[in-house]
Order: structure tokens, then C-alpha cells, then sequence
């Protein structure tokens, strides 16, 4: 969780300290979701990079010690672990992609929520309560989509 705050805390002061001209190329969206959904991202990858030293290991472990249970059969098991590498690439690689168009979707969204909320007085005053109601939903719809 420290990391989690000394981020968030470090996107805080920078979006404070952005000039005018800065703050037009980012959207409200981008920083609340860069604030949210990106640094958890950072926050899950320290526990991820343990993984890369020791997935290896418990792999040679697990197939050193089912070798001494189960002797030659073990092979059969191994060659569908590698046979599925590429599978597995392939999936990772489409669910990223996927990710990646819904946080357009999701900065999209959070940028819709800031205006409809910053506008209230403005959409009860015309009665647009409906049509942005309407126009909410097909944000949350291609969200979805992927």
C-alpha cells in the first residue's frame, strides 16, 4: 500500500503543478483513471516480478520431484506445458489489447461523469437528465463491446 500512496501522491503534485497549456492535451478522465487504474497496475507488477525468477524454479522443482513419483510419464505432461507457451502468448496479448481499448473507454466515461457533474445545475435546468442518462449507457456499452 506505500507504494500505492507515494504514487498517487507524486500524479497529485504533478497534475497540481501542470501548466495551462499541459492540462489541454490530458483530460480529467486520463489523470483520475492514470490515478487509479495505472498505479494499480505499477502496485501489481512488484508482486509480478517476483514471479520471473521464481515461476522457473518451481517449474524444475515440481518436475524433479513428480519424475521421482511418477518416473517417465512426467515427459507427457512437460511437452503439453510447452506446447501450450504459445497459446497462452497469444491470449495474454489479446486480453491486453482488450485492456488497453477499455481504458480509452474508461477515460472517455470518467470524463463524461466529471461534465454531467460539474454541469448539474445546467442539466436540470433544460431537462437533459434523459438524453445524458441515454448517453452514459452507450459509453457503458462499448465499454463491454471488447
Amino acid at each position: 500500500m506505500n507504494i500505492r500512496s507515494v504514487l498517487t501522491s507524486a500524479v497529485y503534485t504533478k497534475t497540481l503543478n501542470l501548466s495551462n497549456e499541459a492540462r489541454k492535451g490530458k483530460t480529467t478522465g486520463a489523470i483520475v483513471n492514470l490515478m487509479s487504474v495505472d498505479i494499480q497496475r505499477i502496485q501489481d507488477m512488484t508482486t509480478f516480478i517476483m514471479l520471473f525468477w521464481s515461476a522457473p524454479l518451481q517449474i524444475l522443482l515440481s518436475l524433479y520431484f513428480l519424475w521421482k513419483l511418477l518416473g517417465v510419464s512426467v515427459l507427457a505432461g512437460f511437452i503439453i506445458l510447452i506446447l501450450l507457451i504459445p497459446f497462452n502468448s497469444w491470449i495474454s496479448i489479446k486480453m491486453r489489447n482488450c485492456q488497453m481499448e477499455q481504458m480509452k473507454y474508461k477515460d472517455e466515461r470518467i470524463k463524461m461523469m466529471s461534465e454531467i457533474l460539474n454541469g448539474m445545475k445546467v442539466l436540470k435546468l433544460y431537462s437533459w437528465e434523459k438524453s445524458m442518462e441515454k448517453w452514459y449507457w452507450k459509453s457503458e456499452k462499448k465499454k463491454f463491446a471488447c
